[in-house]
């Protein structure tokens, strides 16, 4: 089993259908396309500012490379490879937080597509029970029934 984390943005659209297509759902965990195909890896998944560091931090082991051995710049190569792919899932959670999402609920699954079944049939049983719960506590007018009393100074 994966665990997966569901994200928001602080900002929704109000209540309507297209709220789900807003959610992301990050994995936890280990990557291998992070190891193999790190800067593209990071591309891929918007990870701007992990990017640039990365990017920066490889640098710096190439000029480190003009004083010391060459066997220290590959073991500080594969090193950040190593890093990156063991930390790939921290990476996404990190940066989801940083673009002001919130994290809105954590479950285990085989993989992607039944942890968003998962979700989202619980979500549209909290959402279906949170309508019920709200209909059945407004006042419901039948034909025959009183109306209402005027406010006095609104019209009627």
């Amino acid at each position: 089993m994966r665990t997966y984390s569901v994200f928001e943005p602080k900002v929704l659209p109000s209540g309507t259908p297209q709220d789900a297509e807003s959610l992301v759902f990050v994995r936890h965990g280990w990557s291998l396309a992070a190891l193999f195909f790190a800067p593209l890896w990071m591309i891929v998944r918007r990870l701007w500012l992990v990017l640039l560091a990365y990017l920066l931090i490889g640098a710096a082991i190439q000029v480190l490379g003009l004083v010391v051995p060459p066997i220290v710049v590959v073991a500080l190569t594969v090193a950040l490879a190593l890093i990156v792919m063991v930390e790939a899932g921290q990476l996404r959670l990190m940066t989801m937080e940083a673009r002001g999402y919130r994290e809105i609920a954590v479950l285990d699954a085989r993989n992607q597509r039944e942890a968003e079944r998962t979700f989202f049939e619980r979500w549209l049983k909290e959402r279906d029970a949170v309508r019920t719960e709200r209909d059945s506590r407004l006042p419901v007018l039948r034909p025959g029934s009183t109306t209402p009393t005027p406010i006095p100074g609104m019209g009627g």
